[in-house]
């Protein structure tokens, strides 16, 4: 039996590449959201005056739900930026540090499949920077504040730029799910059998409670033979951690931190121990998740 890449050093260095490529990403990807997400709201804001002036705004219907139409009407024109040039490189450096060589076909294949997700997910990070719905809630709870129009544009104006935690988020989950799948492609290609699902072993460690039903603190240590899915407590399929291609859904995947390692298993009864990991015990109550 072996392992590789299996020490307690590599759940850390996969940490510390994850924190790094958000480091180096976020704040690329905020700036240039931000600003854009600003010029939308100059003119949605702009078009709708006129209305919300007119309005007496609660914050139930009809009213609210006119004016979130209005908005939705106002932004129609507003092209979605594209933000993907700040993350592309992002994709190739993934399978560059899994040991894929630029002429190697599965290069090719992993840039192709992060840039799916990429796509993906920066429409679905535009469409929740831009929801209607929110804006119109905001300017609903501004105005039953009895707020001027004046100042109620000066506050979502202010409050519309100071979201750059959505892009660390966004930068977290797509390099983790980049390089889990780097990782299934290289250890596939090692020999390895079996894949050994590794969590971050913090109290950010997703668990399930109240309404989430996501726990990944239950798979930690949890092995499967190379090729089959990790089936995780809320009943979501992954190949590996991150991995959306059978359908787990984003409370599997969003801001993720697990890796797998590749174990090789001389015979049914060969397992990896805790204590081969050298890990610490994961702790009792997590504060919040991952």
């Amino acid at each position: 039996m072996m392992a590789a890449r299996n020490s307690p050093r590599t759940s850390r260095r996969h940490l510390a590449e994850v924190e790094a490529a958000v480091a180096e990403y976020a704040g690329l990807l905020w700036q240039r959201a931000a600003a854009w997400r600003l010029r939308w709201l100059r003119l949605v804001l702009r078009r709708i005056r006129p209305a919300l002036e007119r309005l007496i705004i609660v914050r139930t219907p009809p009213e609210a739900v006119l004016l979130e139409q209005l908005i939705r009407q106002a932004a129609l024109e507003f092209p979605i930026p594209d933000l993907s040039d700040t993350l592309t490189e992002l994709g190739r450096k993934i399978a560059l540090q899994y040991g894929f060589l630029p002429n190697d076909p599965r290069t090719a294949t992993l840039e192709r499949e992060f840039k799916a997700l990429l796509e993906s997910d920066l429409s679905s990070y535009w469409r929740t920077l831009t929801d209607p719905a929110t804006l119109a809630k905001r300017l609903a709870e501004l105005r039953d504040q009895n707020k001027s129009t004046a100042q109620i544009i000066q506050a979502v104006q202010r409050e519309y730029g100071a979201e750059y935690f959505s892009a660390e988020r966004l930068v977290r989950t797509l390099y983790n799910s980049g390089a889990n799948r780097a990782q299934y492609e290289a250890l596939l290609a090692q020999g390895y059998t079996h894949l050994r699902w590794l969590t971050a072993r913090d109290n950010r460690v997703r668990v399930a409670h109240g309404s989430s039903r996501f726990d990944h603190r239950r798979m930690d240590g949890v092995i499967v033979p190379i090729g089959e899915f990790f089936i995780t407590p809320s009943g979501s399929r992954l190949r590996y951690p991150g991995d959306r291609s059978l359908g787990a859904p984003a409370g599997e995947v969003v801001n993720c931190r697990c890796t797998v390692v590749g174990v090789a298993l001389g015979n049914e009864n060969a397992q990896l121990s805790r204590n081969d990991l050298d890990l610490p015990a994961p702790p009792a109550q997590p504060r919040r998740q991952d």
